[in-house]
């Protein structure tokens, strides 16, 4: 992802979540994101045709105290992602009381495309 990007991910607020899966049976979650931000140094296979939008995932591993509490579109809108040392990540998606929280000790980025989407509301 850094590749593509030239060293400069899209920002946190150039992302949007769009699936979330949590696999109990790996302890497992993986998280959908979305971004207009197009790459710097895209794919070759990519510059063959027009895209508008990248897609990606992140994949946590190892992942515990996992807490929902509640999900809807406005949850799913409000996310951070926080490296924590020697321990790994915390997630929490959604704000105040309401969301999906949870720590995990590693994340790796899968399932990287470009596609594109119409801008019709």
């Amino acid at each position: 992802m850094v590749d593509l990007y030239g060293g400069t991910p899209p920002a946190h607020d150039e992302c949007e979540v769009f699936y979330v899966q949590v696999d109990e049976r790996s302890d497992s979650v993986t998280l959908g994101f979305e971004t207009r931000k197009l790459p710097s140094h895209p794919s070759p296979e990519w510059q063959e045709r027009p895209y508008n939008r990248i897609e990606f995932c992140l994949f946590f591993t190892d992942s515990k105290d996992l807490r929902v509490d509640g999900w809807t579109r406005s949850e799913a809108q409000s996310f951070s992602i926080t490296a924590v040392p020697e321990e790994g990540f915390t997630v929490v998606l959604g704000h105040g009381r309401s969301g999906l929280r949870f720590s995990a000790a590693a994340v790796e980025v899968v399932g990287i495309r470009a596609y594109l989407a119409s801008d019709a509301p």
